[in-house]
């Protein structure tokens, strides 16, 4: 059973690569993810749009919070 106040969804099977990060670093991880990783990695990310702010693509990227300040930034790929 979904807890009061929250919603289900399911998360289609996707090949992520995740970023651990604090919380107030979560803006410039994501924009090191695009810029910095991606070019070099093997990679493609499963969403366009990053540059415009109009995402579009096939599976949600994910923010994963853990304890304190831990944060993963988790953005589906492909190769």
């Amino acid at each position: 059973p979904v807890a009061g106040g929250m919603a289900e969804y399911t998360v289609a099977a996707a090949t992520w690569a995740g970023f651990p990060c604090k919380r107030e670093e979560i803006s410039q991880v994501m924009v090191a993810i695009v810029t910095d990783w991606l070019p070099t990695s093997g990679y493609e990310l499963v969403n366009s749009g990053y540059d415009s702010g109009f995402i579009d693509g096939g599976a949600p990227d994910l923010e994963v919070y853990g304890q304190g300040d831990e944060v993963e930034i988790w953005a589906a790929v492909k190769q």
